[in-house]
């Protein structure tokens, strides 16, 4: 990659945020968080490009189809990969039906998080339910 890639982080927990954010920074990539997934409609218009979105699928008041149902219809992220970092590995059949990209789940392995988010903005899909 020779530009500078920027990942959209949407998750109601700020410790799993921060871990990501430092990870995928020391790996030379771009982060924008979002703890409040209800501002997503107000944030959209003054995002920078966004190379891949990152969610949560439990949330309060959004889940992370209802913001893949969101993102989806925005022609900014028509052909961006999104895709769940959730402890909820029993939802990974429906995650994969409805189209994401990819599943990380939590806790995620630091070793291996920012390959798998380079991954993930190449277009290659990413499907680690971690261990049972």
């Amino acid at each position: 990659m020779n530009t500078v890639q920027t990942i959209l982080f949407i998750d109601d927990d700020g410790s799993t945020l921060e871990l990501c954010t430092i990870i995928c920074e020391r790996a030379g990539l771009n982060v924008v968080t979002l703890q409040d997934p209800t501002k997503l409609p107000d944030l959209l218009p003054s995002l920078p490009k966004i190379a891949l979105v990152i969610v949560d699928l439990q949330m309060p008041y959004v889940s992370g189809f209802d913001i893949f149902a969101l993102l989806r219809v925005q022609p900014a992220f028509e052909n961006v990969p999104i895709a769940v970092c959730s402890a909820h590995r029993n939802q990974i059949g429906i995650v994969k039906a409805v189209g994401f990209s990819g599943f990380i789940a939590k806790p995620i392995e630091a070793k291996r998080f920012s390959d798998q988010m380079i991954a993930l903005i190449k277009g290659e899909p990413v499907w680690d339910w971690g261990e049972a």
